[in-house]
């Protein structure tokens, strides 16, 4: 069925006159985000987002302290965003509760305290918040805002991760992995890695790979290595990226030696810093190896290297300095 934008409008709006909180919610949406309508009409999405507020919808002045602090269509109100946090955070709406604990624990809207970070976090994780759960795990492990506390630590990573979170479960699966603070159990590792793997997380696809390539909880499977440390690059993980670099230069797991996939990988490491992927990919163009050889380019790419303390790049303007 063809959206009918005005047809929208026109019940939204006599629901939402009748104190309906979905439809003010509703028009303050289509308002905002100019659907329907030559452009978005940020006042008259404020109105009924305010309208919603009034009634007592905590969603909704959580996504109002959002415009305010973070929006650039329209004016900044940094007390007005905290107020309309904290009443919703008051309320008992998690998402809420979270992020006022993240406020508290920056600083950057409210006067930084750790500990009422921590109070707001643990709100928010007792209603099984996954990020507020990660973050009280961070809390107890760092000794910010509670006294160190392994246990806890462990408890609420955990927790996080069970609840989705990603980055937990990444986390959990290295517990695993290591065996520092939790029994060593490759397993459980491969289990935890693989569920934040499918969230794409970029460690967990890297060291998926790391863990076939070296056989640690399943056989060795260089093929599978090759997969998952593609998907890890391609998620823009740096190491990934300048180790698939190194794969297609040297010709492993099973790949054909390539320098143009090589100088590609090189290159996009190299984009986020990384001062070994700089001094490789400066050799390849001067070599003009899997790209058009370019003297100069590969010049800039190797001193760029050694001004981050490579030694290798740094090796090599040395030599040179040394060659009649």
């Amino acid at each position: 069925v063809a959206q009918d934008y005005e047809e929208s409008y026109r019940w939204l709006a006599k629901a939402a006159a009748q104190e309906h909180v979905s439809s003010q919610v509703a028009l303050g949406n289509l308002y905002f985000q100019g659907l329907g309508i030559p452009e978005p009409d940020h006042k008259k999405a404020l109105y009924w987002y305010h309208q919603a507020a009034d009634q007592g919808d905590l969603q909704v002045k959580q996504i109002l302290f959002e415009i305010y602090a973070f929006s650039d269509k329209v004016s900044r109100d940094t007390e007005k965003a905290v107020s309309l946090l904290k009443r919703s955070a008051e309320g008992g709406f998690a998402k809420s509760q979270f992020m006022l604990g993240w406020e508290y624990f920056f600083g950057e809207r409210v006067d930084q305290d750790h500990a009422e970070g921590v109070r707001w976090y643990r709100k928010a994780a007792k209603q099984d918040h996954a990020e507020a759960q990660y973050e009280l795990h961070l809390a107890y492990y760092f000794g910010e805002g509670v006294e160190p506390n392994q246990e806890k630590d462990l408890y609420w990573l955990r927790r996080s991760a069970e609840n989705g979170f990603a980055q937990a479960q990444n986390e959990l699966g290295l517990e695993y992995y290591e065996g520092d603070r939790l029994e060593q159990d490759y397993d459980k590792s491969l289990k935890w890695y693989r569920k934040s793997a499918e969230q794409e997380n970029g460690d967990a696809l890297y060291t998926l790979s790391v863990m076939y390539r070296l056989g640690l909880g399943v056989d060795e499977d260089p093929l599978k290595a090759y997969h998952w440390i593609t998907k890890a690059g391609a998620t823009g993980h740096m190491i990934a990226q300048r180790n698939l670099g190194n794969l297609y230069r040297n010709g492993d797991l099973e790949q054909e030696q390539n320098f143009t996939e090589a100088a590609h990988w090189y290159r996009l490491a190299a984009d986020q810093g990384d001062p070994k992927s700089q001094f490789r990919l400066g050799r390849l163009y001067l070599s003009g190896s899997g790209v058009e050889q370019d003297s100069p380019e590969g010049m800039r790419l190797i001193r760029k290297s050694a001004a981050e303390n490579h030694e290798e790049a740094q090796q090599f303007l040395r030599n040179l300095s040394l060659t009649p």
